[in-house]
């Protein structure tokens, strides 16, 4: 094992575990076939085993079989006739039914390929209230879900996970809650100087949120601080 494994346990001692994952090997870009990679940041595989590489600083998404051979590199595609190029793409994604979604970042918009590699669409320059008048769409990871809905983390976006409806519109954020400040002012134990005291409240029942990217699903727990 090139590392080790551990945890924590309740007094913060470290224990030490087997490994949940083992590394099988290394795939370059020279193995490939394709020349070497330049900052890959994302991959992602379709329902045949094939894998899709996000070979960021060379502008492409490279693709292999599951084996990793080499079947095709895609640096762009044919725009209202035109050839349109990735710049520093960061995110992939292949959904269920074989479409490619690229986060082209460096170009500030999603695009959507079929399997044949023809556009179906580009989500760029998202607009709605929330977002702000001088919002720069940046995107840097995308997934579907099964209605075709898009899910995007962006740069500089705090507020959440972006949500698309399948023909690219903004639709708000997922994988927020509402949260209320307050403030409520106690007398501390030793003299008069007052002290401000944190609680949580659960406000209303969890949700449970299914993540696009995985297949587990977490529950969310609405809550204010007062």
């Amino acid at each position: 094992m090139p590392y080790e494994t551990y945890n924590y346990d309740y007094y913060e001692d470290i224990k030490y575990t087997p490994a949940a994952y083992v590394p099988d090997g290394t795939v370059t870009g020279d193995v490939i076939g394709c020349g070497n990679f330049s900052s890959p940041q994302d991959l992602n595989t379709d329902a045949d085993g094939n894998v899709y590489i996000a070979d960021t600083g060379n502008n492409r998404i490279v693709v292999t079989d599951s084996d990793f051979q080499l079947k095709t590199v895609i640096e762009g595609f044919l725009n209202d006739g035109k050839e349109d190029n990735f710049s520093s793409p960061n995110g992939v994604y292949i959904s269920e039914n074989g479409y490619l979604y690229v986060a082209d970042t460096g170009n500030y918009r999603v695009v959507e390929l079929d399997k044949n590699g023809n556009l179906i669409q580009i989500i760029e320059n998202p607009q709605s209230d929330i977002l702000g008048e001088n919002y720069v769409f940046s995107p840097l990871k995308v997934a579907v879900d099964y209605a075709d809905r898009i899910y995007v983390i962006a740069q500089n976006q705090f507020e959440g996970i972006m949500a698309f409806d399948a023909e690219g519109n903004f639709t708000g954020f997922t994988g927020t809650i509402n949260v209320q400040i307050t403030t409520d002012k106690r007398i501390a134990t030793a003299g008069d100087s007052p002290a401000f005291v944190i609680a949580v409240r659960i406000t209303k029942a969890p949700t449970m949120i299914t993540s696009p990217w995985a297949k587990f699903s977490i529950f969310a727990i609405p809550y204010t601080i007062v």
